[in-house]
């Protein structure tokens, strides 16, 4: 009889660590394929690592966690941690890709240095918000931005060492990380209250509709007689 009951009790523990890892599983799958409303941009996916999935839309700034929508307060440095983690790793990613399959390219060295330095930021956000040095990660966050559009327009015709290839029709790692790493920067800059600018450096959200003005303009120009 004892034997029969130490028999049954093992039994049960099993199918309740069975059944738990089933919801386990069942929740990391629900996060890992979660899909956003239909015209989302700046998709940030959850995965088991790391929590859940963040996405724009209509100007709104959202986080997925277990199936719930909650909209992310603009500066309210609810995500600072997170999405500095992620954008960690990300850039490590990065540097790693390009120092080995595009070392042959122009201006490598000065571009590696500055893709570099996007993981020194990131890896520095992340220590300043464990302090609550908010002003420090928000003069960080809106260099971060800068640097990486100039970065994304250097390797924007990179072309990967002989021996590397990727598939035509999809997007290389190099271009793919690039994606991901703008999306987290966008959602991390919205967290701290940092208003987005590209690498030409105005401000998206004052004007999209008015053309950027070219850089080495003549000091004359806006001031042509009328016929000319």
């Amino acid at each position: 009889m004892k034997h029969r009951s130490i028999l049954g009790c093992a039994l049960s523990t099993a199918v309740v660590l069975l059944a738990g890892n089933a919801v386990q599983a069942q929740h990391h799958h629900g996060s890992r394929h979660y899909q956003p409303r239909a015209g989302s941009r700046y998709v940030v996916r959850g995965n088991n690592n790391r929590g859940g999935t963040y996405y724009c839309h209509n100007n709104g700034y959202y986080y997925n966690a277990g199936g719930r929508d909650v909209r992310v307060e603009y500066g309210g440095f609810s995500h600072v941690d997170e999405l500095a983690s992620r954008l960690e790793s990300l850039a490590n990613s990065f540097c790693l890709e390009i120092y080995y399959n595009y070392d042959r390219n122009p201006d490598f060295d000065e571009t590696y240095r500055e893709a570099y330095e996007i993981l020194e930021i990131a890896k520095y956000i992340h220590e300043e918000e464990h302090h609550g040095h908010r002003d420090e990660i928000a003069k960080e966050v809106d260099r971060l931005d800068n640097l990486f559009h100039h970065v994304e327009n250097e390797v924007a015709h990179w072309r990967p060492n002989r021996g590397h290839h990727h598939h035509h029709g999809h997007l290389s790692k190099k271009d793919e990380l690039l994606e991901d790493m703008e999306s987290v920067i966008h959602h991390l800059m919205h967290d701290v209250g940092v208003k987005p600018r590209n690498a030409r450096g105005y401000d998206r959200d004052r004007d999209d509709d008015y053309a950027p003005r070219p850089n080495n303009l003549r000091p004359d120009f806006g001031n042509l007689p009328s016929g000319s």
